[in-house]
């Protein structure tokens, strides 16, 4: 039995290329944009798993700005500090996906349903810090639905390693087998895996994954709407 949905953030539901909105006015071309957002992520996470093997860390969103800086540099991009801030203060304004808010008010919704558990809740699992998970949440007007945030910066090790998900099975007095996360990531699936959680992967739009190792989750749905169907 679900007891707890637990979120990713980025990626599941906020979308996260949607910072491209200031590429026009930071002399980044539409032509490269996709190469870029590509390269940055890449980079954001390769230095989160490495701070993880040396059993370093630093928050998020100071690693972002340094993957962003090393980005610039493969792009052959110059920007000035006023510049870079202007993309950590957009970290903060990303779109939530068009079946996010719809899917979540669903959820919201089902309280009033004869069938529904009000034990269960709706928590956030972020890489990011909570008080920036938060100010983005209210920001997109999605903060209402989730009764709690539980950061990186909590255990000071990133996702994909066991302890974030433990944890949250730990502050909510619940076992981890009780708590499905729901993530767009499949390295976010595996890492929920291995400490014990159910798991959802949202595919939207039936992407194909080039993934070789074998990564599966317990359900596989299209969008955040189709969560009520395994609750």
């Amino acid at each position: 039995m679900i007891k707890i949905l637990a979120f990713d953030l980025f990626g599941t539901l906020v979308d996260t290329s949607s910072i491209s909105k200031v590429f026009p006015e930071r002399n980044i071309s539409k032509i490269n944009s996709k190469s870029f957002m590509e390269t940055w992520q890449s980079k954001q996470l390769q230095y989160a798993w490495f701070l993880n093997s040396i059993n370093k860390f630093e928050p998020f969103s100071d690693l972002s700005i340094r993957a962003l800086k090393f980005t610039l540099k493969i792009h052959s991009i110059e920007l000035n500090s006023d510049q870079i801030d202007r993309f950590r203060e957009a970290q903060l304004q990303l779109d939530p996906f068009p079946d996010s808010k719809k899917g979540l008010e669903v959820l919201l919704k089902s309280k009033n349903n004869a069938d529904y558990n009000n034990s269960r809740k709706l928590v956030i699992l972020s890489n990011g810090e909570s008080v920036k998970t938060d100010k983005l949440l209210s920001n997109i007007s999605l903060r209402r639905y989730f009764d709690h945030i539980f950061s990186a910066e909590e255990v000071r090790k990133y996702k994909p390693a066991k302890e974030l998900y433990i944890l949250a099975s730990e502050r909510l007095n619940i076992s981890v087998s009780e708590i499905a996360l729901v993530s767009s990531n499949l390295w976010d699936i595996a890492g929920a895996q291995s400490a014990g959680m159910q798991t959802c992967w949202i595919n939207r739009k039936d992407k194909k994954t080039n993934e070789e190792l074998d990564i599966k989750a317990d359900y596989v749905l299209s969008s955040i709407e189709d969560l009520k169907q395994i609750l």
